[in-house]
């Protein structure tokens, strides 16, 4: 039993010599068991976790193919094909160029290129949307760079481009009146199968509508870009190109709607423009983008409405609309309270605006707040001030203001600040019979400082006409006031050192 126990050991020795483990051959054997015999907990734990198993999301479909440009010349020689889906690649090939601004030179060396993308669109815009959304994306590429523009003019890029948002106006058109006289037709006694089909083609007609709309968004970009230079502009408006962009405003898409808007707001600086636009009403349709769930949308549409209320005319008419209860909401958010206030001011010219205001209790005091919380050691802003001086005019505004809380601190902060329009709204405010004794009697259960106003005044008129401030706007503005304080003496308890 010795001998073999030592033999066995001389084996044992040798097998790990020889970097075998005896030992691994068991643990492998008792690692070896039946699956079924492997507990559901187990199974659990071995499973990876669902996390890999799960496909990682695709990037999305580049809708580009990939181009070379040593391959120009077969893109180009694709477009004197007849098939209608090789142009397109074609153009597709071509576009994918341009996206890289280092080809645009290159691409520009080749002369029948823009010709030949220019007489496709012409004779093939009515047959592919597909083609000609591309060949318009190519244009719009070269029309970024105001140095491309003379070339893109000499092969007519313009012209076509403008004939294609001349015929999808007119389908558009069409459509409509299409689907107006098939609901005409189903009126109230159709039935369900027929409702169904009606609500099918509604869908298909939104499905074009969408394409048309990305289509009139890249050859609205174009032409505004193209628009830089004045003569250009003044071809296009005399192609009735503000007729066609009003009749874009009542589309649903965001994008062009906001090119829409940039490139009505640039053409309205003109009297011409303006008037056209107003006939095509789009006073309605700016009304009722005012409203829009798209700030940027809104913001835009506000501005081009500014643009056009320095007519009187207009203003009557936005008036009658009820848009300045629009205003009024609008001027409790921030972003857009400074164009809000440039229209409130535009309208406020007018008394019959000023007395329309007097009917939003909340508009008076916010306006004061605006104006109390102003970044103290400054003066306020123009149209702020310039609207309070309008409404301090009329006698129910002027008294609604000295109802308020923050007068007192509007009058402090004139004598702080040395404002002069400011002042003039305390002015034009005591100017108003009614209101004076208010605003005397309002001053002096304000506090101690705010009871010697008139004592500031003084001191402050005096010390501008001593010349200790050159401001002199200030001086009238003073004097002003103090011409306006017809109270008895008996009422002043605290008399000023006139």
């Amino acid at each position: 039993q010795m001998q073999q126990q030592q033999q066995y050991q001389y084996q044992q020795q040798q097998m790990m010599m020889s970097g075998h483990d005896p030992h691994h051959d068991r643990m492998e054997h008792s690692s070896r068991h039946d699956p079924r015999s492997e507990s559901r907990a187990e199974r659990e734990h071995r499973r990876p976790p669902s996390s890999s198993r799960r496909k990682e999301p695709k990037p999305p479909k580049d809708p580009l193919p990939q181009a070379s440009i040593q391959e120009l010349e077969r893109y180009e020689n694709s477009l004197y094909e007849d098939s209608a889906e090789e142009k397109a690649h074609g153009v597709k090939c071509i576009l994918r160029l341009c996206t890289e601004p280092l080809y645009l030179e290159s691409l520009l060396d080749h002369e029948v290129l823009l010709g030949v993308l220019s007489r496709v669109l012409r004779e093939d815009a009515k047959k592919s949307h597909e083609l000609s959304v591309s060949i318009v994306c190519v244009f719009l590429c070269f029309s970024h760079f105001s140095a491309f523009h003379p070339a893109l003019m000499q092969h007519q890029c313009g012209d076509v481009t403008l004939r294609v948002v001349e015929y999808e106006s007119k389908r558009y058109h069409v459509r409509c009146a299409e689907r107006n006289q098939k609901l005409q037709l189903l009126g109230s006694c159709a039935d369900e199968s027929e409702r169904a089909k009606f609500q099918k083609e509604v869908k298909k007609y939104q499905i074009l509508e969408n394409r048309q709309s990305k289509l009139l968004h890249v050859c609205i970009s174009v032409l505004l870009n193209f628009a830089e230079e004045v003569a250009v502009e003044k071809k296009m408006v005399n192609r009735k190109l503000p007729h066609y962009l009003v009749q874009l405003l009542d589309r649903n898409c965001d994008e062009l709607l906001l090119t829409a808007l940039t490139f009505l707001r640039k053409l309205s600086i003109f009297e011409e423009n303006k008037d056209g636009m107003v006939q095509d009403g789009a006073l309605e349709a700016l009304s009722r983008l005012a409203s829009h769930q798209n700030a940027y949308v809104a913001l835009l549409a506000l501005r081009l409405l500014f643009n056009l209320s320095f007519d009187e005319q207009v203003r009557n008419s936005l008036v009658e609309s009820g848009i300045v209860k629009l205003l009024v909401d609008l001027l409790r958010n921030p972003p857009f309270r400074q164009i809000v206030l440039k229209l409130l001011y535009h309208f406020t010219m007018d008394d019959r605006c000023k007395s329309l205001l007097t009917y939003h209790h909340d508009c008076i005091p916010m306006l004061l707040q605006l104006v109390v919380h102003f970044p103290d050691q400054q003066r306020v802003g123009k149209e702020l001030v310039g609207l309070c001086v309008n409404l301090s005019t009329h006698p129910r505004v002027a008294d609604m203001m000295v109802q308020c809380e923050e007068f007192p601190r509007v009058v402090m902060r004139v004598v702080k600040t040395r404002d002069a329009l400011l002042c003039k709204v305390v002015r034009n405010v005591c100017a108003h019979d009614g209101v004076r004794e208010q605003v005397y009697h309002g001053m002096a259960a304000a506090g101690a400082a705010a009871s010697r106003w008139l004592h500031d005044l003084v001191h402050m008129g005096a010390a501008c006409a001593r010349g200790d401030y050159d401001n002199p706007e200030l001086l009238v503005e003073v004097l002003g006031t103090l011409a306006n304080i017809t109270i008895h003496q008996s009422l002043l308890t605290d008399l000023p050192p006139w």
